[in-house]
């Protein structure tokens, strides 16, 4: 037989401005997405992965091709051990800092 694993998953989604309900804004949110959450060298990815070792894996992703409103989602994995509560707090923080100090170097390698 096999077993079965279920995995826990954060997953937060917020209501945004799609591109054609306002561009500038929809550039912003994909840069954003991009100094966030592009790779694994970005900012949630090493906070949350790497240095924490909270979450096994993060993501940011921007759907703003809708005539409509788009949504910004975030989803996460807790690292063993690890509840979604403690995930979601660590999230914020490190969005709350990365607000405070993103660079114009990283904005620029995300363009």
């Amino acid at each position: 037989t096999t077993d079965k694993v279920a995995e826990s998953q954060l997953i937060m989604g917020w209501r945004t401005p799609s591109y054609a309900q306002d561009a500038k804004t929809g550039r912003i949110l994909d840069i954003l997405q991009e100094v966030l959450s592009g790779g694994a060298s970005t900012r949630l990815y090493q906070d949350l992965v790497v240095k924490q070792k909270i979450a096994t894996s993060i993501s940011l992703n921007y759907d703003g091709d809708t005539r409509s409103g788009a949504t910004l989602w975030l989803s996460a994995v807790p690292a063993p051990k690890v509840n979604l509560k403690t995930l979601e707090k660590a999230i914020f923080t490190t969005l709350a800092h990365a607000e405070k100090t993103i660079t114009p170097a990283e904005i620029r390698a995300a363009i």
